[in-house]
């Protein structure tokens, strides 16, 4: 029925807004964190995602769960938060490959605390948690792996238009990101 293909997607929703307001208030203040839960509570494309039978809402939940968790453990230093962290990524990357990304910039920040030699504790503890979430991950799939294996070609560029990963507009985004 309409109401249990919703349902996830909803209740997903939910915990994102939660999650967005425990990992702001875990790095600022009480009243930040309110509004930036409203705000995602009110955004768009949450809210479409909440309403959707798909597993956007479940990657934004586990996203925005993995960033609480990540802001969490290097807060109180307790491998629960790891652990939790590196669930919710798996998780999410199983709900949508995209959610990968939020693996990439915990690494990113991992690798930077260890060059600047900061934090060296945390940063050593999120990269294992980074390979343990990489394991499940591959637990997940591993029922369908041969056949996205198989279905790779698939997955490229397959007219001008339509921008490719590995691309012009990817190359624009990487150095939008750095402020080139």
């Amino acid at each position: 029925d309409e109401f249990g293909l919703r349902a996830p997607a909803f209740l997903a929703s939910l915990l994102a807004i939660v999650a967005v307001w425990g990992a702001v208030r875990t790095v600022a203040d009480e009243r930040l964190a309110l509004l930036s839960a409203a705000v995602m509570a009110f955004m768009p494309p949450h809210v479409l995602a909440g309403t959707d039978a798909r597993g956007y809402a479940i990657t934004i939940a586990t996203s925005a769960v993995a960033l609480w968790a990540i802001a969490r453990a290097r807060e109180t230093g307790r491998i629960t938060g790891w652990l939790v962290a590196g669930v919710a990524i798996a998780l999410g990357v199983w709900a949508h490959l995209v959610a990968g990304a939020v693996a990439l910039g915990a690494g990113l920040l991992f690798a930077a605390d260890l060059v600047r030699g900061e934090r060296r504790h945390d940063a050593l503890a999120g990269l294992l948690m980074l390979i343990g979430a990489a394991l499940l991950t591959l637990l997940l799939y591993s029922p369908i792996l041969p056949d996205l294996l198989a279905l790779r070609g698939q997955f490229g560029q397959h007219s001008a238009s339509v921008p490719s990963l590995l691309g012009p507009e990817m190359h624009a985004a990487l150095l939008g990101l750095g402020g080139g």
